[in-house]
């Protein structure tokens, strides 16, 4: 996410009127902000003239695409999502009726893609941030602890509901906790 003055407070948080869209706009309307939805077209202009405070648009590399350092000087770390780079759709019954050894292969293959395309976009990711600091004057902006654990107990009170969705998404949701568990945030 870019903003144009840094989150120093959990008030600075809830006076943000930030641009996003789908589940993330949800959650950081809940969480306290005001996100709206802007079309890309009218992003610069919105930050530039002050009708907007920040936007999540594409991490790094997609603030730098739409110039929106120009006008938004703080790259809010950390991120305020787990995204996937690539997502593969697999039919599970074309899968099934190729031979295991196959089906082997192809998982394989599958997850080095994902392995190296991960490592491409978090290397792309680092070159453009860096990039917008020394030619656009960029500053990080590291969430303070209050900030941080409120959005947390946001995402997850949404998780809870979300859960109740389906045992599917409960599983899903098991395995974003097993994740998070593992890197040591739960």
């Amino acid at each position: 996410m870019v903003i144009k003055k840094p989150i120093n407070s959990w008030e600075d948080f809830t006076r943000l009127k930030i641009r996003s869209t789908g589940s993330l706009q949800r959650f950081l309307s809940e969480a306290g902000a005001a996100a709206s939805y802007v079309s890309g077209g009218e992003l610069y202009t919105a930050l530039d003239t002050g009708v907007l405070d920040g936007a999540h648009w594409g991490a790094a590399q997609g603030a730098a695409s739409m110039g929106l350092y120009e006008v938004a000087k703080y790259h809010v770390k950390p991120s305020l999502t787990i995204a996937g780079t690539d997502a593969f759709l697999v039919n599970q019954k074309a899968l099934d009726k190729l031979p295991e050894d196959m089906q082997q292969i192809v998982k394989q293959a599958l997850k080095e893609i994902f392995w190296a395309r991960t490592n491409e976009y978090l290397y792309q990711e680092r070159v453009a941030l860096a990039k917008a600091i020394a030619e656009d004057g960029v500053k990080i902006n590291t969430l303070p602890d209050d900030v941080r654990e409120r959005l947390v107990k946001t995402a997850q009170r949404m998780w809870k509901e979300e859960g109740k969705r389906s045992e599917r998404t409960q599983k899903a949701l098991d395995m974003l906790n097993s994740y998070r568990t593992d890197l040591g945030y739960l």
